[in-house]
């Protein structure tokens, strides 16, 4: 397990992505903000977090699935699970997640 750099938009370092066995690790603390305030999304390889006018990307790594992936919200964190594919998997299309 290693915690890679994360290159936010912003100069805030909310977005922590952890390189697990199985899968990428993104977290964010997000204290007093509910689910259905957060906007995360995918296109591509990008993985943006926001709320209000606030926005964090981060660049995924080449073999993360982005179709398969999971949000949840507990006690004002924020995980989202992704998948890695060896070879890699692209989709250039934009992706809501539903955070639970």
């Amino acid at each position: 397990m290693g915690i890679l750099p994360a290159k936010t938009k912003s100069n805030a370092k909310a977005l922590v992505l952890q390189d697990h066995a199985g899968e990428y690790l993104v977290e964010a603390l997000v204290p007093g903000i509910h689910r259905h305030e957060l906007e995360v999304s995918l296109c591509a390889h990008s993985l943006t977090v926001g709320h209000h006018r606030k926005h964090n990307r981060i660049r995924l790594p080449d073999d993360a699935d982005t179709l398969l992936t999971a949000a949840e919200l507990k006690d004002g964190r924020l995980q989202i699970h992704i998948p890695k594919v060896p070879g890699g998997c692209f989709h250039p299309t934009k992706t809501c997640l539903v955070v639970y």
